[in-house]
């Protein structure tokens, strides 16, 4: 839908009056990627970034491998050249995101994208959070995986303790690796709109982002996800699907299928852990915490290389 035939469906809801329920109220933009269209429209001279990070959030390897340009082969063709990145989602993918919506709106419960961290800053308006006990965390996460889908609502969920969070103007909510939230838009701030109608909107800017503190979490998930696929397909399938049993032909067609279904694959996950490898191992190279982070990267990446290679093996 186009952002002008949103506006125009807000429009709509606003005019049916506090407390309708006009299909317009309850639509929600979300994951819009407004940093990373600002930075790729036409400019005729520099502009400023919408917002800065602050600092004290850390490093952003996942920022980082998105928006590096891959490295191109000398014309000599002389090695030591670095392989082109391969993304994960498509290769404009990036993961900040802002989010509008009309007080009503919610976002069901959920654990974030390849089991990275998250940050979320309001702008405007007020939310709610719905967050499990640690312990109850652990519970669902326990009970619904393996590709069986997790309640929409924590509220109707038996057995299950949560506590809320009230988010507010300027406030940010920092959110750990496979931590389940729902998220509701309570009330907004009164946007004019053509017409002389007015629109009230929660509006917040969003960030998944990743560092050497929840790198093997993303590496549990991202297998997590291949062990789900094994668990529905045997190699007799894959076999079949793709013509062949050549391991190699197994391995491609496999990650098509993650891919398509994940958004993520051994060819992304390898390609991004090498990437966070070089860049930490650039700097600094003689700090002892460095050489840890270092090795931490290097075991995955031999991790992560051993399950492609007994993958559907014979």
């Amino acid at each position: 839908m186009p952002l002008s035939e949103l506006l125009r469906a807000w429009a709509a809801a606003s005019g049916e009056g506090a407390g309708s329920a006009a299909p317009g109220s309850l639509l929600y933009l979300r994951d819009w990627h407004l940093q990373r269209a600002l930075e790729t429209a036409p400019a005729t001279a520099p502009r400023q970034p919408l917002y800065r990070v602050p600092s004290y959030l850390g490093g952003d390897w996942m920022d980082a491998f998105c928006r590096t340009e891959s490295p191109e082969a000398p014309a000599d063709g002389a090695g030591g050249t670095p392989p082109p990145l391969v993304r994960f989602g498509d290769e404009k993918s990036d993961y900040r995101f802002a989010y509008v919506g009309m007080p009503g709106t919610w976002t069901r419960l959920h654990y974030d994208v390849f089991g990275t961290y998250s940050w979320s800053f309001n702008v405007c308006g007020e939310k709610l959070w719905y967050f499990p006990t640690a312990a109850s965390n652990a519970h669902i996460l326990a009970h619904h995986t393996h590709g069986r889908p997790l309640p929409p609502d924590i509220r109707v969920m038996s057995g299950v303790e949560y506590f809320t969070v009230a988010q507010r103007p300027g406030d940010l909510v920092f959110v750990p690796s496979q931590y389940l939230h729902q998220v509701h838009n309570v009330t907004g701030e009164t946007f004019p709109l053509s017409g002389g109608l007015e629109v009230e909107l929660t509006v917040s800017l969003n960030h998944n982002w990743c560092n050497a503190y929840c790198m093997e979490r993303m590496v549990s998930v991202f297998l997590q996800d291949v062990a789900a696929l094994q668990r529905y397909l045997s190699r007799e399938d894959v076999c079949a699907a793709c013509g062949s049993s050549e391991p190699g032909q197994i391995r491609a067609f496999v990650d098509h299928l993650l891919r398509s279904g994940t958004n993520w694959n051994f060819a992304s996950m390898l390609s991004f852990l090498s990437f966070c490898e070089r860049t930490v191992r650039s700097d600094s190279p003689a700090d002892a915490e460095v050489q840890r982070t270092t090795s931490l990267l290097q075991d995955l990446l031999q991790h992560v290389s051993l399950a492609q290679r007994t993958l559907f093996a014979s």
